[in-house]
């Protein structure tokens, strides 16, 4: 299939924060998954249980080029954002 071809999916966003705690096991794909999604999020967001491999390390310093906040902890296993970018210069691309 087509990315081209990919239903638009509308997402609403919550009336109020969400609080929210996930466990997952460590693995490249959910760690770099779990990044994004804190990229997205207000406010400060830690990722426990994370797996510390080339490709997150590399998401990582593209989110902070980006101007996030990231605290890399590997001896923890964690990574923590704190988001101080003005979300009205992230550019929303269009099809």
């Amino acid at each position: 299939m087509s990315l081209l071809h990919i239903p638009k999916l509308d997402i609403t966003p919550l009336n109020e924060p969400l609080a929210a705690r996930v466990a997952v096991p460590g693995s490249k794909s959910h760690t770099n998954r779990a990044l994004l999604v804190a990229a997205l999020a207000q406010g400060s967001t830690t990722l426990r249980n994370a797996l510390f491999s080339d490709d997150t390390l590399y998401f990582a310093q593209a989110l902070e080029a980006l101007g996030f906040d990231i605290d890399l902890d590997p001896d923890n296993k964690s990574i923590t954002y704190s988001v101080s970018v003005d979300r009205s210069l992230i550019i929303e691309p269009t099809c």
